[in-house]
């Protein structure tokens, strides 16, 4: 076999790869993660004092930063950087925001929430002043010097 019969056979052999794949993709296409949380589950187990990059990569996990945010385990963020990386649907839960007023106590996020381009969608609030706790929204409080809240969609219904 000369030379050129093995670079087309080469080149051959890249095609049908090349035409598999599509043929594949075509069936089989690859759909982004998306997290549902249940209603209740947290976790923090992605937080260390110590980083200043956070990646949020489950539903349980954006709970758990809105867990950090409240009295009694208060981080505010402040120069930290917190990356969503899969879309998350709150499957209409009552949601508690990130940051809240509680009496005269501001617990605000003070970092920068990176979307990514994804979307947190079954928003649910309904409790948007029960007396002691003032707040709506994803983001119920946040600082209003050195917050970055960017490339986020946010889908849902506060009632």
């Amino acid at each position: 076999m000369s030379k050129d019969e093995k670079i087309m056979n080469k080149v051959n052999l890249f095609r049908r790869y090349l035409v598999g794949l599509l043929f594949l993709s075509f069936f089989f296409p690859i759909k982004a993660a998306i997290s549902y949380w249940d209603g209740h589950s947290y976790s923090t187990s992605w937080y260390d004092p110590s980083k200043s990059v956070y990646y949020i990569q489950s539903a349980e996990d954006l709970c758990g930063l809105s867990y950090l945010l409240r009295p009694g385990s208060y981080e505010d963020f402040e120069g930290k950087e917190v990356i969503l990386m899969v879309d998350i649907n709150l499957n209409g839960y009552e949601w508690e925001t990130l940051g809240r007023i509680e009496g005269s106590y501001y617990y605000a996020f003070n970092g920068v929430f990176n979307g990514n381009g994804k979307t947190v969608s079954g928003l649910k609030i309904t409790k948007i002043n029960n007396g002691t706790i003032r707040t709506t929204g994803l983001f119920g409080v946040v600082m209003e010097q050195g917050t970055i809240i960017k490339n986020l969609t946010v889908e849902g219904d506060i009632i």
